[in-house]
C-alpha cells in the first residue's frame, strides 16, 4: 500500500490548490477577454448601423437627381438649350457628389477589412490640392465662395500616399463648402511644422460647431 507522510500530503494539496487557483485566474481573464470581444462587437455593429443610415441619404439623394434631371433633359423640348445646360451642370454636381460618396464608402470599407497599405510616392502637394480645389469649381461657383489656396514652398514636396491625401483634402474642402455662408470664403493651405511633417488646413465662414456638439465631432 502507497503511504503519503504528512509532509507529502500538505505539498500535494498545495499544489492542487495552485492548480485550481490558476485555472480559475485563466478563466477569469478569458471571461474578460470574451466580454471585451463582445463589446467591441456590438459596438462595431451600432457603428455599422449609424454609418450605413448617414450614407443613405449622401447616395440616394445625388441618385435621384440624377435620375430625375436627366430624365427632364430626354423630355425637353427643341429650343430649351439654356435649360437643358442648367439641368446638365446638376447632373454634373450630383455625380461628382455620389462619386466622392463612394470613394468614402470603398475608403471605409477597405480600413474595416484591413486591406489599407499606404502607398509611398513624392507627391506635388500643391498641384495635388489645386487639382482638389478645381474639382470644387462649380460647387463653390454655386455658393460664389472665393476658395482661396496656399502651400509652402517647403510643403511642396512630400512623401505620402496621393489618393489617401487627396480624399482627406476633398472630404475636408467639401464640408468647408457645405456650411460655409453664401458669398464667403474658405481658405485651404498646407506647411511643414517643425517635427516635419506636412499639415493641411482648411478654414470656412460658417458659424462652428456648437459647444454641444463638439465631442460628437469624430463618431
Amino acid at each position: 500500500m502507497f503511504e503519503l507522510s504528512a509532509k507529502e500530503m500538505l505539498d500535494e494539496l498545495r499544489r492542487r490548490i495552485e492548480r485550481s487557483e490558476g485555472a480559475v485566474s485563466d478563466l477569469k481573464a478569458l471571461s474578460l477577454e470574451l466580454q471585451n470581444i463582445n463589446r467591441r462587437l456590438l459596438e462595431s455593429e451600432a457603428l455599422r448601423s449609424n454609418f450605413l443610415s448617414n450614407i443613405r441619404n449622401e447616395v440616394n439623394d445625388p441618385l435621384s437627381s440624377i435620375v430625375g434631371f436627366s430624365g427632364r433633359i430626354r423630355e425637353a423640348e427643341h429650343g430649351e438649350c439654356e435649360k437643358c445646360k442648367a439641368m446638365a451642370c446638376m447632373i454634373h454636381t450630383e455625380a461628382f457628389a455620389l462619386g466622392r460618396q463612394m470613394k468614402n464608402i470603398f475608403a471605409a470599407a477597405d480600413l474595416e477589412a484591413g486591406g489599407v497599405e499606404p502607398a509611398s510616392a513624392r507627391v506635388d502637394v500643391a498641384k495635388l490640392l489645386a487639382g482638389v480645389v478645381g474639382s470644387f469649381g462649380q460647387l463653390s461657383a454655386g455658393k460664389r465662395l472665393q476658395v482661396v489656396l496656399g502651400v509652402q514652398e517647403d510643403a511642396s514636396a512630400f512623401q505620402t500616399d496621393p489618393e489617401l491625401l487627396g480624399l482627406i483634402a476633398s472630404n475636408l474642402l467639401a464640408n468647408a463648402i457645405e456650411f460655409s455662408r453664401v458669398g464667403g470664403s474658405v481658405g485651404v493651405e498646407a506647411f511643414m511644422d517643425a517635427d516635419g511633417r506636412l499639415v493641411l488646413r482648411v478654414r470656412d465662414s460658417c458659424g462652428g460647431i456648437a459647444e454641444d456638439g463638439m465631442q460628437k465631432i469624430f463618431e
